[in-house]
C-alpha cells in the first residue's frame, strides 16, 4: 500500500469520528503509538507516511478494519450510502 492510500484510508476514517470523540480517539492513537501530536498531524496531512507498525494499532483503536481490507473504508461507506438510497428510490416512485 502507498504512503497516499495509507493517508487517505486514515484521513476517510478520521472524518467520519463524532466531533464529540476526536480528543479522545487522538490522544489513544497517539498513546499507542507512541507518537507527538506534531507526527499525528503530519500524517493528516501526508507530509510523512504512517508507518506500518502503526496500521495495526490504529485498527485497534478504531475497531474496524482501515488498512486491511481489500475495499477502503471510503468506498465502503460510499456503497452503503448508495444501497440506503436505492430503497428510498423505489418507495417515492410508488
Amino acid at each position: 500500500m502507498t504512503k497516499e492510500e495509507k493517508n487517505k484510508r486514515f484521513r476517510a476514517w478520521w472524518q467520519e469520528i463524532p466531533q464529540g470523540q476526536v480528543h479522545n480517539i487522538r490522544e489513544r492513537i497517539m498513546r499507542k503509538c507512541a507518537i507527538s501530536q506534531e507526527v499525528f498531524y503530519n500524517w493528516m496531512k501526508l507530509r510523512t507516511e504512517i508507518p506500518d507498525l502503526a496500521l495495526r494499532e490504529i485498527e485497534l483503536v478504531a475497531k474496524e478494519p482501515i488498512f486491511s481490507s481489500e475495499v477502503p473504508l471510503y468506498a465502503r461507506r460510499a456503497r452503503q450510502q448508495v444501497q440506503q438510497a436505492e430503497p428510498n428510490q423505489e418507495e417515492s416512485k410508488s
